[in-house]
């Protein structure tokens, strides 16, 4: 379902004040989470996963047109002066209520 949402509402994409959108301070990994976008002008491309792959980059869901599709990539958009990082107003994780909750472990010692 969010592919098909991601294809229906990504495009060249200025925000306009009615958008529930909002600049970021920075693009730093302590301050972006999942699902928060990296944008500049003609491109929205936003986090799927808060864990980067191995070479320091990000996993990023994104359209790249009829060619590429709309898939995951790995991306240094952070890297990149040309974009922002936005967050939706009122965005409820997927994980909520239990996005904090870690799963209890019971630990036996011999």
């Amino acid at each position: 379902m969010l592919l098909a949402l991601w294809r229906i509402r990504h495009g060249p994409h200025s925000p306009v004040p009615s958008e529930p959108f909002y600049k970021l301070p920075n693009k730093l990994s302590t301050t972006t989470i999942y699902m928060d976008a990296f944008a500049k002008d003609g491109h929205v491309a936003m986090l799927y996963s808060e864990s980067g792959s191995s070479l320091g980059l990000d996993y990023m869901i994104e359209a790249r047109g009829d060619a590429y599709g709309t898939n995951v990539w790995a991306e240094d958009y952070r890297g990149d002066s040309d974009y922002i990082a936005l967050r939706r107003e009122g965005w409820t994780p997927d994980c909520w209520p239990h996005c904090q909750a870690q799963p209890s472990r019971v630990i036996s010692l011999p």
